[in-house]
């Protein structure tokens, strides 16, 4: 079976000021004459930052491909939604649609890009039923007519012999740094005793999200010789709002990055590119 790169983002939230934004998207307006034209909005640094980040983990994922296809999947929120309007880039729900397509270009014009799943995420932050993501699966199969792109709710993916099983809502990271990981793997043994009992093999990989924190734990099943099951969260590309501030109690670092798995005769490799930001304003007095 061929070599491919699956590509796992999530939590991009864009139209957000704290979240993914690309410098170079094109917003719709009009002046007092009533003439259409265009706007860039100013970039704040948290989203300058998440750019960056969000470009290296593209390299290194092109890098790692070395021209083998690559399957990019953008596991929910995609946008920001009209929930919690606070601190948006704007207030029309289209420009969050724009700015969303905008953040996929670089990985779309990618050669190598075989493949693009949209999986729909928390239902306040795509306009509910899954709105966002499908409309912005149908602006860029408008673009891009090559590429398979399509929207679910919740993959299970055959990939060169491997089994990814993708959705946005799952287990927690875990509330302790001692503790990190524990949610995973309960939630790893759970699947894969619930696979065995209805007589089917457990997913290489299942892919969450939500909680933009990384995380990653692995299980060899009792019984299965040379099969691992990998567990992943991936932290996304946004940073805390005053609404995510409160209901994380104050948490100080905010994750960013991603996942990718080379995948090759039903062998998967795991790639995480990931980060930290300290969002703590460190004073001397």
């Amino acid at each position: 079976m061929s070599r491919k790169v699956v590509a796992i983002v999530s939590d991009l939230h864009s139209g957000h000021r704290f979240a993914l934004m690309n410098p170079t998207v094109k917003l719709p307006t009009e002046d007092q004459t009533g003439n259409m034209t265009t706007w860039t909005p100013t970039a704040t640094p948290t989203q300058q930052w998440l750019w960056e980040c969000f470009m290296a983990d593209m390299r290194e994922t092109q890098r790692l491909a070395d021209g083998a296809p690559i399957i990019l999947i953008v596991n929910g929120d995609v946008t920001q939604g009209k929930k919690h309007p606070d601190q948006l880039v704007s207030n029309r729900d289209y420009d969050q649609i724009a700015i969303a397509v905008t953040n996929l270009l670089p990985w779309m014009i990618l050669d190598n890009l075989q493949t693009v799943r949209l999986i729909e995420g928390t239902e306040a932050h795509e306009f509910g039923q899954g709105t966002a993501p499908r409309l912005v699966a149908d602006q860029l199969r408008a673009l891009f007519p090559k590429v398979d792109t399509r929207v679910t709710a919740h993959s299970l993916l055959n990939i060169s012999g491997a089994r990814f099983d993708v959705a946005h809502h799952g287990p927690s990271p875990g509330i302790r740094q001692w503790t990190s990981g524990n949610q995973i793997r309960y939630g790893l043994v759970s699947l894969i005793n619930t696979c065995l009992e209805q007589g089917i093999m457990p997913p290489n990989v299942t892919a969450r999200a939500h909680y933009h924190t990384a995380a990653w734990e692995s299980i060899k099943p009792r019984g299965i010789i040379d099969y691992e099951v990998h567990g992943v969260i991936t932290p996304g590309y946004a940073g805390l709002t005053h609404y995510s501030r409160q209901v994380t109690r104050s948490a100080w670092l905010v994750g960013c990055g991603m996942f990718a798995f080379e995948v090759e005769d039903g062998q998967v490799g795991v790639h995480k590119f990931a980060r930290v930001m300290d969002l703590r304003t460190e004073e001397t007095l």
